[in-house]
């Protein structure tokens, strides 16, 4: 009826006006693509030929479905903080038109700090879907099976893995986004407190402190802030290369993603040829710059450098310019040094010209020849030759660092420098060895300068030269040594306490030809007495040193079996203790010149390894007893035979 109707409306309103009206072309029916959110609509063909006949038949099925109307979303409530006791909640309104608009505003925030944050419901997991690298403007994504209908099975795979590391970049640059930190007035932790997590302002510093004394230590919390920082670690994860196929692309990778795209063997190589890249790239790149930064002098052990601020925010405007200006000469002292060890630019050799000895020009050998002529030019340039050739000779030659053999191995002839021993032996140890070796081979130890500490500075453990006084005090600085020097004899006086041998008198006395029952060796230091002997009864112990001889003084020159030889059957002898350090026996005043401070707690630990390595000794009496019973037993077998 309603075709009828509208066809004879037409041709009735047509005919009146004398016009012909043409027939419209039938309206192709078009729906939305449910996987875009762009809203753009379809044909059933362009479905199909976009997705494949089987795909593209049910996309349009699914296209056809309405969608189920969202439920209206129920407003945010929260507990109110000045009401602990209740536990009923409220709106924003609800808060607004109970405080006020400022006070209710202030309440909802405060509200909000308390609440646990909402977890977002879980989406229902489906096949994972990824762009389309050849679609970059549009929003839409696809499952594998889609990259495999649309590419082929090989191009497909291709895409899939494409679209998985454009979808990886994406998601490292949304990891990598600093993330906003909230203002306020800045806090540090309290250097005093060194257990304590708790910070403070600088004001608070200055309440508690006082103005002078809480600027100081706000500064020096802040340096210890700066110098963790730079020990901090910075975060490591798996190495990211560029792909050299992809010179427009800023897009990094893993070697695990390499090998994924070009397989085991290619994306081995592309990795490495990736690496190349970089390092070219690091080469040409120009050092950052910034303000110039020192290592402060008064931290010889420290890494830490700072910059100019921050030595005048630590010392004070005069105190810390000078400490600044120190901290220079010793980079320029090191780059000087450095300087020294780099070799020289070649280019043809110049010589000075003998004519000219107050000179200090120098030419090359065309120079000469076209000073003099051919003949003379070259005769004067073996000339200038032969006068370096003399100068160098005169020259002390160059020397490295100085090597010497380790005492302790007498058969070896390696020889090694003072940081090798330090590093073999330790760092007390290896200084000690190191003076022994030298002295073993007569050298004489250069006297090293003089360093005291500030007396203006008696928690400061660091130790200056004269010159160091006399460039941070200036014309103070004569004054201020001297003062130095006082105080380090006061205390020097106080902590030396020179440790000395305990030296004991025997009298051995011998019987005829009997020996003095005892081992030693060529130091004449004794390790064994044997019971019943001359040594024994004259109540020597072993082990010990004897030092004197019937009043000979013994030494290294001497020789020890001569002298106990031509000995009589009256001596009298001076020894001292010794214990075994290692594989020798050493005095108490050797320990303390080997182990300097730690000497006396070196011979205490020898004792006790003394005692422990002690063999138990036999019981004197039973032994008698038990030499007497064959005795008796042999007279009773005698006297029954008579």
């Amino acid at each position: 009826q309603g075709q009828g109707q509208g066809q004879g409306q037409g041709q009735g309103q047509g005919q009146s006006r004398g016009q012909s009206r043409p027939q419209s072309a039938p309206q192709v029916e078009k729906r939305a693509d449910p996987s875009e959110k762009s809203g753009k609509q379809y044909t059933r063909e362009e479905f199909i030929a976009h997705y494949g006949p089987q795909e593209g038949a049910k996309k349009w099925r699914d296209a056809s479905k309405p969608s189920k109307p969202k439920a209206p979303e129920k407003p945010e409530t929260r507990a109110d903080p000045s009401d602990t006791t209740s536990k009923k909640r409220y709106t924003r309104e609800e808060f607004i038109q109970f405080y006020g608009e400022k006070k209710g505003s202030t309440m909802w925030t405060k509200a909000g700090k308390g609440q646990p944050a909402k977890e977002e419901p879980k989406k229902a997991e489906g096949p994972e879907k990824r762009p389309d690298p050849s679609q970059p403007n549009s929003k839409a994504t696809y499952t594998k099976k889609e990259f495999f209908d649309e590419y082929g099975p090989k191009k497909g795979a291709n895409m899939w893995k494409k679209a998985g590391k454009a979808l990886a970049t994406v998601e490292e640059k949304k990891a990598d986004k600093p993330k906003a930190k909230e203002s306020g007035p800045e806090k540090r932790p309290d250097p005093s407190e060194p257990k304590s997590k708790a910070t403070y302002t600088k004001k608070e510093f200055i309440d508690l402190y006082g103005e002078k004394k809480g600027t100081n230590i706000w500064k020096k919390a802040g340096k210890a802030i700066a110098a963790t920082e730079e020990k901090k670690p910075k975060e490591s994860g798996p190495e990211k290369r560029s792909d050299p196929n992809e010179p427009n692309s800023k897009a990094t990778y893993t070697k695990k993603e390499f090998i994924d795209l070009y397989g085991e063997k290619k994306g081995t190589n592309i990795w490495k040829k990736a690496g190349k890249a970089i390092a070219a790239t690091e080469e040409k790149k120009p050092k950052e710059s910034g303000p110039e930064k020192r290592s402060d002098p008064n931290e010889p052990n420290s890494k830490a450098t700072y910059t100019k601020k921050e030595f005048i925010d630590l010392y004070g405007e005069k105190k810390g310019a000078n400490v600044w200006k120190k901290a220079g000469k010793a980079i320029a002292t090191v780059e000087a040094k450095a300087e020294k060890a780099k070799p020289k630019e070649s280019g043809p050799e110049k010589r000075s010209d003998p004519n000219e000895p107050n000179s200090k020009a120098t030419y090359t050998k065309k120079e000469f020849i076209d000073l003099y002529g051919e003949k003379k030019g070259a005769n004067v340039w073996k000339k200038a030759g032969k006068a370096i050739a003399a100068t160098e000779e005169k020259k002390p030659k160059e020397s490295g660092p100085e090597k010497r053999p380790d005492p302790s191995e007498p058969n070896s002839k390696a020889t090694y420098t003072k940081k090798e021993f330090i590093d073999l032996y330790g760092e007390k140890k290896g200084a000690n060895i190191w003076k022994k070796a030298g002295k073993a081979l007569g050298v004489t130890e250069a006297p090293k300068e003089e360093k005291r500490a500030d007396p203006t500075d008696p928690n400061n453990k660091g130790m200056y030269t004269k010159k160091e006084f006399m460039e941070f005090y200036g014309e103070k600085g004569n004054a201020m040594w001297k003062q130095a020097g006082q105080a380090a004899e006061k205390k020097g006086a106080k902590d030396k306490k020179p440790v000395v041998d305990e030296k004991k008198k025997f009298t051995v006395e011998r019987e005829g030809e009997e020996t003095f029952g005892w081992s030693r060796d060529d130091k004449f230091i004794v390790t064994e007495v044997e019971e019943g002997s001359a040594a024994a009864r004259a109540g020597l112990k072993a082990p010990f040193k004897v030092i004197t001889f019937d009043g000979t003084k013994i030494n290294k020159k001497l020789n020890i079996s001569k002298l106990t030889k031509a000995a009589g059957p009256k001596v009298e002898l001076e020894t001292v203790e010794v214990r075994m350090d290692g594989n020798e026996y050493f005095t108490r005043r050797e320990f303390a010149e080997f182990y300097g401070a730690e000497g006396e707690a070196k011979w205490a630990a020898a004792k006790k390894k003394a005692r422990k390595n002690r063999k138990p000794r036999k019981d004197k009496k039973k032994e008698d007893e038990g030499a007497e019973e064959p005795k008796k037993a042999e007279e009773e077998a005698k006297k029954e035979e008579n």
